[in-house]
């Protein structure tokens, strides 16, 4: 499981407890503020670009780079792990 796999059901998990809990109680307000930062925290991870392209015939080589796109064969390449995606989402 990714670290985005786990914050999505932390989530979830957040939003079905809280149903329970009255909203001007000090738990109610902290599960509030929890489920805002972790759905901003969600939505920046889920933004992440590459920083470059590489094609898989040129995995082993050296310069073979580049930074824009020129067909749909390249593999993106990040500065850290891409959120996963899931079946149907491409």
């Amino acid at each position: 499981m990714t670290l985005l796999e786990a914050s999505k059901l932390a989530l979830e998990a957040l939003d079905t407890a809280s149903v329970s809990v009255p909203d001007y109680s000090s738990l109610g307000k902290m599960f509030r503020e929890a489920a805002t930062a972790l759905r901003t925290a969600i939505e920046e991870a889920e933004k992440v670009e590459p920083v470059a392209w590489i094609h898989p015939l040129d995995l082993g080589r050296f310069g073979s780079v580049t930074f824009n796109r020129d067909s749909f064969e390249q593999i993106p390449l990040y500065t850290h792990p891409a959120p996963a995606v899931s079946e149907g989402e491409e």
